[in-house]
């Protein structure tokens, strides 16, 4: 049963088995941390380019020390903060499958899996979702890539029909709402690649 009002221990082996316990990010973190992990190509010539991800793990450290338990997260360096805030967000599509007038989706979450019932989003849902989750700026000789979590948020939230495998009064972390919407829109693409009159 995933929870976000109860305590999350994280372990990870790393010269030695460690231990980390934390709260639950919120969404704002989320939000706060996807826009830090942002991904970008410098071109280096002949046509060849780097990608990098810049601050990534002093981000995640970051995070982990803001939700790690007093004096605990401090003792990890942020190769290690990196690893258990990637264990934390864990949110993989399972199973996405048609049920009435939404889509179940399944999804593995740190500690267990839960399911998400949502309505099937508008073209105009679909539209907002390409247009602004997935930011890409150019520039000469740099590209930079960055999400947006709050369009998943915003659609998920009119959209959600049922929910389960979470605690009682529990919410539903903003990172699984955009794993759940991005199954849901996936699948859509594929039912349509495979029946144009779908």
């Amino acid at each position: 049963m995933f929870d976000t009002n109860k305590p999350f221990t994280i372990n990870i082996l790393s010269g030695g088995e460690k231990h980390c316990e934390c709260s639950f990010p919120s969404d704002q973190q989320w939000s706060e941390l996807a826009k830090k992990r942002k991904s970008v190509r410098r071109k280096t010539g002949r046509g060849l380019s780097d990608w990098e991800e810049p601050g990534r793990e002093q981000a995640e450290l970051d995070l982990l020390i803001a939700i790690g338990k007093p004096g605990t997260a401090e003792q990890f360096d942020k190769f290690e903060a990196s690893k258990m805030i990637g264990l934390l967000s864990r949110a993989e599509v399972l199973e996405t499958e048609r049920e009435g007038d939404g889509f179940r989706v399944e999804l593995k979450v740190f500690g267990g899996t839960v399911s998400h019932t949502v309505g099937i989003p508008t073209m105009e849902d679909r539209f907002r979702y390409d247009r602004e989750v997935s930011k890409i700026t150019n520039g000469e000789r740099r590209v930079e890539l960055y999400v947006n979590l709050t369009p998943c948020a915003e659609i998920w939230d009119r959209l959600r029909v049922n929910i389960s495998g979470y605690g009682d009064g529990s919410a539903v972390p903003i990172i699984h709402k955009a794993a759940a919407l991005s199954g849901v829109i996936s699948k859509l693409q594929e039912l349509e690649s495979d029946d144009p009159e779908a």
